[in-house]
């Protein structure tokens, strides 16, 4: 699992990164990556509820010739 928090100013302001990718090579089954799915979705929600959110990244799976991962970007003010 790799969680990154980093600037980005390449859209001409100043946003916060939060950038979470997970391997599952630590075996994570099909339900925890679902329950993981549902978590960040929440957490999505109520960054846009308090309107913080900038942009998330489509939240979902990718295949990889090497393993199944996990993917998602928060960018915040």
């Amino acid at each position: 699992m790799r969680l990154s928090i980093h600037a980005d100013t390449s859209v001409g302001g100043h946003r916060t990164v939060i950038e979470l990718e997970i391997n599952p090579m630590v075996a994570l089954n099909a339900v925890s990556i679902h329950s993981l799915t549902l978590t960040l979705q929440l957490l999505n929600l109520m960054f846009s509820l308090n309107q913080k959110l900038i942009f998330t990244s489509s939240i979902g799976l990718y295949q990889s010739p090497l393993s199944l991962g996990f993917h998602t970007v928060f960018c915040l003010f």
